[in-house]
Formats: structure tokens, sequence, C-alpha cells
């Protein structure tokens, strides 16, 4: 019964954990699609 009066911590924590890393992946991932734009087609590496 104790590990039932911890659910909403732990589900509270993973939710938080996961929302905030989501959210650095996607900012990350925006901000090098719009850098990588900048650069000119001769000097892309990567195509």
């Amino acid at each position: 019964m104790l590990a039932f009066t911890y659910a909403g911590y732990l589900a509270a924590g993973w939710g938080i954990s996961l929302a905030v890393l989501g959210g650095y992946a996607w900012i990350t991932v925006r901000r090098g699609r719009a850098r990588a734009a900048l650069v000119p087609a001769k000097e892309r590496r990567w195509s």
C-alpha cells in the first residue's frame, strides 16, 4: 500500500523529466535546422 501513495510523485517526476528532455531536443533540432539553412550549399558536408 505504501508504493501506491508515491505513484503520483513518481508519475509527475517522470512526466516532468520527459517533457523537459523532449522540449530541449525539439529546441535543439529547430536551432540546428535554422543554422543549417545558413550554410552555403557548396560548404555543406552532409549533402
